[in-house]
C-alpha cells in the first residue's frame, strides 16, 4: 500500500521551528538548501536556535555573522564549507571522533 505524505511549502515546513530550539540538518547531497533558506528567512524571529550539522555541502547562510544571535551552529565534522566561519564553528564544535 503507498504512503501518501503530505505536500507544503518549505515556509511552513519550517515555521515550527521556534527560538531556543535545536536542528538538525541533513548532511553531503542531501543538505537542505530550501529549507536552509526558509529558516534564514525568519531569522529575525529566533534567537539561539542551535543547528547541528555533519558535513554538510553547499552554502550555509547560517553561519554568517549578522545571524549570531538567531542560529548557533554546532558542528560535529568541520568540512570546506565551515572552514570560512572556522573561528564560530570551532567555538561549539563537538568532537566525537
Amino acid at each position: 500500500m503507498p504512503v501518501h505524505l503530505p505536500i507544503t511549502s518549505p515556509e511552513l515546513a519550517v515555521s515550527a521551528i521556534q527560538s531556543g530550539n535545536r536542528v538538525f540538518i541533513h548532511s553531503v547531497a542531501q543538505t537542505p538548501h530550501v529549507l536552509i533558506k526558509a529558516m534564514v528567512d525568519r531569522a529575525h524571529e529566533l534567537t539561539d536556535v542551535e543547528v547541528c550539522h555533519m558535513h554538510t555541502e553547499g552554502p550555509l547562510p547560517y553561519l554568517d555573522e549578522q545571524y549570531r544571535n538567531s542560529f548557533r551552529p554546532n558542528s560535529f565534522f568541520m568540512g570546506p564549507t565551515c572552514a570560512s566561519n572556522s573561528i564560530r564553528v570551532l567555538a561549539t564544535m563537538f568532537r566525537f571522533f
